[in-house]
């Protein structure tokens, strides 16, 4: 009869029964314990023993074992049984991937929120978690984990610095050296959210390469490639013709009279005026194009709108309100800011 392996660094059962699982680092037991899906820390004390039957082995390893040193050779269970305690370690194999699922997203999602237990624990959770999955499932279930934790974060539309630094050490713990570049990478929406929550926090972007040539003592926040766009009439000829018809053969009439008619407006569209740079600054938002400049100050902006593609804006030194349909950058972005600049202006 064989003497069970040591099993590799898993999640096992308490063997001090104070949680539910404690960490198995492949030679000893861990403070790492979980309960409830939540992870916490619990020094063992006195060393324990190795786990008898890995939890989170393959579902072939713990049934060898389990035959190993249960079953002498000369009374090996028949097919049924061994198909039975198969699917038995399978379905142990199961419990186990779901609970290091949930414990992962849970964990890393405190760690976002600032909790230095969970921070701590979470590198243990993700050597698990790698252990327990391919390398393309390992990828998909810990970016699930991390933008649910981002966005959980960003519940209340805010990011602070130290908030941004705990994501930053979540990424990390994932082996990502930039969270935030490789969220620009992946997720242009979650980026826009925490650009957004960074502006609501009054940490603003600063626009090194501006193509406005600012005045003393101002500060370029950003940019994006636009088109201004003009509203222009859509009309139609609308008429009929009157007189009377003489009939000259068979199957041949002649007109005599008039057609009278008027052109109408029957909708609008917008067509393309201008293509240029619209930069956003601390003191106005301005528009330079190829054939004009406007400027739009924030003490005199009185309307703002933001659409999926472009915003609108009005001032009152002007009559009409000016719509840029962007074509290159966030229209999301530019909107914050014009709108906290404009806030901060009236302050």
């Amino acid at each position: 009869m064989n003497a069970p392996s040591t099993p590799p660094p898993g999640w096992f059962p308490d063997p001090a029964e104070r949680y539910q699982l404690r960490f198995w680092s492949g030679t000893s037991w861990t403070e790492h314990v979980s309960a409830d899906g939540r992870a916490l820390v619990d020094p063992m004390g006195p060393p324990g023993t190795a786990p008898a039957t890995p939890i989170n082995a393959a579902p072939e390893v713990a049934a060898s074992d389990a035959l190993a040193t249960t079953t002498p050779a000369a009374d090996k269970p028949g097919f049924l049984e061994r198909r039975r305690r198969k699917r038995e370690a399978a379905r142990q194999q199961a419990i186990a991937d779901d609970a290091s699922r949930d414990e992962l997203q849970s964990t890393a999602i405190d760690a976002a929120l600032g909790d230095t237990v969970a921070m701590t624990a979470l590198p243990a959770l993700v050597a698990t978690a790698r252990h327990l999955y391919s390398d393309r499932d390992f990828e998909s279930r810990a970016w699930s984990a991390i933008t649910k934790a981002i966005r959980v974060a960003l519940a209340d539309d805010i990011l602070s610095a130290d908030e941004s630094e705990h994501i930053q050490r979540l990424g990390e713990a994932f082996g990502i050296t930039s969270v935030f570049d490789e969220v620009a990478t992946r997720d242009s929406e979650l980026l826009e959210e925490l650009a957004v929550a960074e502006i609501n926090d009054g940490r603003l972007p600063i626009e090194e390469n501006s193509p406005l040539i600012p005045r003393s003592g101002e500060v370029a926040h950003y940019s994006c490639r636009v088109a201004l766009m003009k509203e222009t009439a859509v009309r139609e000829f609308r008429g009929g013709s009157q007189g009377v018809s003489i009939r000259i053969a068979k199957g041949v009439n002649y007109r005599v009279g008039g057609v009278r008619g008027r052109s109408v407006v029957v909708g609008t569209t917008q067509t393309e005026q201008d293509t240029g740079d619209l930069v956003i600054t601390d003191r106005r938002a301005v528009f330079i194009g190829g054939k004009r400049t406007l400027e739009f100050r924030y003490d005199r902006l009185i309307a703002l709108e933001q659409y999926r593609d472009g915003i609108r804006m009005n001032v009152s030194n002007r009559q009409t309100a000016s719509l840029f349909i962007v074509k290159s950058g966030s229209p999301t972005i530019a909107a914050a800011l014009i709108s906290h600049l404009a806030a901060s202006a009236e302050r």
